[in-house]
């Protein structure tokens, strides 16, 4: 479990990615304080096969209530074991980048600039 104050008086969206040293890919997950508004809160990821005295790297992201949106749909296209966000999904789903010459050829991302607060730990 990580620990989070959010502020209160505003609605807020988070990114968390989890990237464990013996792993390729990090793992993603989306929450936002609907239920925990101005309150302490947790999240947490699962990996079983994590030992005394590995590493992971936590990143704890605010972000835009429309890129929540979007890693949202992205996250539930593409699942969470068979390959993770940046795998080909199986459905478009379009980001804020345009194709300025061709409206219908739309690259597959979104622009967003965030807030990040990073930390590594070594599992006890």
């Amino acid at each position: 479990k990580t620990f989070f104050n959010d502020p209160a008086v505003q609605d807020n969206y988070y990114l968390y990615k989890y990237k464990f040293t013996k792993n390729l890919k990090p793992e993603y997950s989306l929450d936002d304080d609907l239920l925990f508004q101005g309150n302490t809160f947790f999240s947490l990821v699962l990996e079983e096969d994590a030992k005394a005295g590995e590493q992971v790297e936590i990143s704890h992201y605010g972000i835009s209530k429309t890129y929540f949106n979007y890693m949202s749909k992205l996250l539930s296209v593409s699942g969470t074991s068979s390959g993770g966000p940046f795998q080909s999904p199986p459905a478009n789903v379009k980001g804020n980048i345009k194709n300025q010459s061709n409206f219908d050829n739309y690259p597959l991302g979104y622009f967003r600039l965030s807030e990040v607060d990073v930390k590594n730990y070594t599992i006890q």
